[in-house]
């Protein structure tokens, strides 16, 4: 008898298999850091969900401290 190929995917919404959220905060925590921002992190981990964009702005609000277009980029790619 012959074995079938079967090519399959696998979706994972995130908290379903793997939960990535504590990674997220970590990695926006340490960004954050480099730019001299220091955010505790049950205060990021609210936020996770939102966009990258959505997110800085809010923590700019909450800080009152403001990025330049520079730094905004470059929390972006530490992030990434």
């Amino acid at each position: 008898m012959k074995a079938r190929q079967q090519t399959s995917f696998l979706f994972d919404l995130d908290g379903t298999l793997v939960d990535s959220v504590y990674d997220h905060v970590l990695a926006w925590s340490d960004a954050l850091r480099e730019e001299g921002i220091d955010i505790s992190v049950w205060r990021l981990h609210r936020k996770i969900g939102m966009s990258g964009d959505l997110l800085t702005k809010a923590l700019v609000r909450e800080t009152g401290r403001e990025l330049d277009e520079a730094q905004l980029l470059r929390l972006r790619q530490l992030h990434a």
